[in-house]
């Protein structure tokens, strides 16, 4: 299905699979293959948490690999990608959680000060870390890499559809409180 972001980047990757999609600062880089094979192996990793199609999921992250990855998991595991600025404060990301209910969520374990030790709802059941050096993996929260890794090559199938959001992006409103 090449009528979703997930399925025309499907296509680069069978075409162009070695090809460089993503040059980094530091001259690392990535190919199309390699970013769509993590994206899967992320999407899996949502499919096994429960997240159904239509379900949001968080992600509160800078620029960094992993975030491409998340956009284009969402649209395999056909859910709703939410992205949080990552200027958001703990009132903003608990009232964006109260408005759209996100079933998981991808953080930077340093942006998780935000929270200013406040817990997200019981209902965002999925929570991956990005671990960074010298951080510790919060309690209840499970480590990214290592959870891509327990589900190795796992295959996820597009549950995306056309007709079905992909994002909502919240602005920061007129009213100080975020509307998506």
């Amino acid at each position: 299905m090449t009528e979703t972001v997930d399925g025309l980047f499907a296509q680069l990757a069978a075409r162009q699979g070695g090809a460089p999609h993503l040059l980094f600062a530091d001259g690392s880089s990535n190919t199309y293959g390699q970013t769509y094979q993590l994206a899967r192996r992320l999407a899996a990793v949502m499919v096994d948490a429960g997240i159904q199609p239509g379900d949001r999921v968080a992600c509160f992250m800078g620029n960094c690999r992993p975030l491409y990855h998340f956009f284009i998991a969402c649209g395999l595991a056909g859910a709703v990608a939410v992205p949080i600025n990552t200027q958001s404060r703990a009132r903003e990301i608990l009232g964006l959680c109260a408005d759209c209910g996100p079933k998981g969520i991808v953080a930077q374990a340093s942006l998780l000060e935000a929270l200013d030790g406040q817990e997200l709802p019981d209902e965002v059941g999925l929570r991956l870390i990005l671990g960074e050096h010298g951080l510790p993996t919060p309690a209840g929260w499970a480590d990214y890499d290592g959870a891509l890794a327990v589900l190795g090559e796992a295959e996820v199938d597009s549950r995306g559809r056309p007709d079905q959001a992909a994002m909502i992006i919240y602005s920061s409103g007129t009213t100080g409180q975020p509307k998506g």
